[in-house]
């Protein structure tokens, strides 16, 4: 073995090297924000830039290494030093709680001046992994100012904590450089490749200037005594060295494997699970509709209700003849299904209203089916639509009063009878449907336990998309709130335009969900049903922390079986 004096002079240059590249490319990574542009600095399409609060630190990281490395350092010069890595702990922790505590720090805001995503992810926003690489970081070298010999297990300290940024940094290269980006495809924000590289560069230069005699340099270097006395000289352990780098890369490659294949795995059952979920409301739906024509049919079909109805329309003064009608009412309406009904002659006035005491205004929204059907003499369903007197939301159910002349008389047709040209419509009978106390709760209710998730039902008016019942975040807006139709993000504007398949958007709120749409049959309606991202995803970023945890515990056992080796 060749005595190396040189060797820990190298170490330190090199170190310093990889400080000067780390600081070249954190610049680099400012210049997209003085530019305005940053689609060029991503490196590859699909991925983010890095965002220009990470390049701050990173450059405050830099210059702290660089003070450092200097053998005389004046106080002042420790002071700076100081003072950049508590900014980097006092910026970086804040602005990787945020996501987790749901806030927002405007400065990044300011400082990157857009609010552009790559996908779902904004744009010149932290990751929060880059934040604890930054964080671990600045304690790696503040733990490396001390020098003296009683201080140096905190001098590991540093060590370790710059290897595991080296560690997370390389996963997050390997994937960049293996097509599969860590942490793309959901809405927490990833680590920019440029970002990794620079943590690769200084998390270098922290480990090999926390000094020979500290962990991990220490496992790579073993010290002998020359014959002349000089002091200790250092060799390279070249076989530990590269058995720790294959642990290294193996430990990464195989952990990103995983991980890519276990995330599509979860990814897709979430979407299996939310596209079941609208299947299953467009259903209930489509039943209900079903049971409330099957009602109004009923009722069409039944000659003694049309020949009680019309009794009330040849007598309105008979109490009598109300009473009877009415009485006849009352089980139709004890179910709970209709909230009123209305009366009305051949010209559409409103002859009866039923219960007592409530209102016997028509919605002009009415007045077109109305006549449809009494046209047609078939039952019809109207839309959605503000009654005039409380404006909730209903929608009614248009029952013709078919009389068929014979001879000189009119007569209710028998029933079973088939239609006649003789056959024409003497009246309407109209059943209210209140939607606030069924269709709404059915489409709001979520078979299973959530904080955001939630079904929309939606129609196209003009250039707008109108959403028709109740928003769990934004009550009080059936029938009122209105988005445009051109919206390439609103999920709701996806389903009018056909779009079926599970779509990541933005939705009313401005909140960055996963949503699928479908249309209800023989309606202008489509429902939406979506999730927030943040709820969505949860399981999938607990599992990557824990692949994450698990690689670095692989990593710390690798280097504690090198150190059985070195021994």
């Amino acid at each position: 073995m060749n005595p190396t004096p040189p060797l820990l002079k190298f170490l330190s240059r090199f170190a310093v090297a990889c400080a000067a590249g780390a600081g070249a490319l954190a610049l680099t990574g400012l210049i997209p924000w003085w530019l305005k542009l940053w689609q060029p600095f991503t490196f590859g399409p699909g991925f983010i830039p890095m965002a220009p609060t990470t390049a701050l630190f990173l450059l405050l990281l830099v210059i702290a290494c660089f003070l450092r490395a200097k053998t005389a350092v004046s106080r002042t010069g420790r002071a700076l030093e100081t003072t950049c890595l508590l900014v980097v702990l006092a910026g970086a922790t804040p602005l990787g709680l945020q996501s987790l505590l749901s806030f927002s720090w405007p400065i990044e805001q300011w400082l990157s001046r857009t609010s552009e995503t790559v996908g779902q992810i904004p744009v010149g926003r932290m990751s929060p992994l880059t934040a604890g690489c930054l964080v671990a970081t600045a304690l790696a070298l503040l733990c490396g100012r001390v020098r003296a010999a009683r201080w140096q297990p905190l001098r590991s300290l540093g060590g370790w904590l710059a290897l595991a940024v080296f560690a997370v940094s390389g996963i997050v290269t390997i994937g960049y450089l293996a097509g599969k980006p860590f942490l793309y495809g959901g809405s927490t924000i990833p680590m920019a490749l440029l970002t990794a590289i620079v943590f690769l560069l200084l998390s270098t230069a922290t480990m090999l200037g926390a000094g020979s005699d500290a962990w991990p340099l220490r496992m790579f270097l073993r010290p002998h005594v020359v014959e002349d006395g000089s002091g200790p000289r250092h060799t390279v352990e070249w076989s530990l060295l590269w058995l720790f780098v294959v642990l290294i890369v193996g430990i990464a490659v195989l952990g990103l494997q995983y991980l890519n294949r276990e995330q599509a795995k979860a990814r897709l059952a979430a979407h299996a699970q939310l596209e079941t979920i609208a299947d299953l409301k467009v259903g209930q739906i489509v039943q209900w509709r079903k049971e409330r024509l099957a009602d109004a049919n009923l009722v069409r079909y039944t000659p003694y209700a049309t020949r009680r109805a019309l009794d009330v329309l040849a007598q309105p003064n008979s109490a009598n003849t109300r009473l009877t009608f009415t009485r006849w009412l009352e089980p139709l309406l004890a179910g709970g299904a209709y909230a009123r009904v209305l009366l009305l002659d051949a010209d559409l006035n409103v002859r009866l209203a039923h219960p007592p005491g409530s209102s016997d205004a028509l919605a002009d929204a009415v007045r077109a089916p109305a006549k449809q059907a009494l046209q047609t003499k078939t039952v019809i369903m109207t839309d959605l639509h503000g009654a005039p007197a409380d404006g909730h939301a209903h929608l009614d159910l248009l029952i013709p009063l078919v009389v068929r002349r014979e001879a000189s008389t009119e007569e209710v047709p028998p029933a079973g009878t088939t239609p006649s040209p003789a056959d024409r419509s003497a009246g309407l009978l109209v059943l209210q449907v209140n939607a606030h106390d069924f269709l709404f709760p059915l489409i709001q209710a979520w078979p299973a336990s959530t904080r955001t998730a939630e079904t929309l039902l939606v129609r196209r008016e003009g250039n707008e998309v109108l959403y028709l019942n109740e928003l769990r975040h934004l009550p009080g807006t059936a029938l009122k709130l209105r988005r445009p139709i051109d919206d390439p993000r609103l999920p709701a504007a996806m389903g009018l335009r056909g779009e079926k398949s599970v779509q990541q958007g933005v939705d009313y709120r401005g909140v960055p969900v996963v949503a699928t749409a479908r249309p209800i049959p023989d309606t202008p309606w489509v429902l939406v049903a979506k999730v927030d991202e943040a709820e969505l995803y949860a399981p999938l970023r607990q599992q990557a922390l824990f692949v994450v945890a698990i690689a670095l515990a692989l990593l710390l056992a690798a280097a504690l079986g090198i150190t059985v080796l070195w021994r």
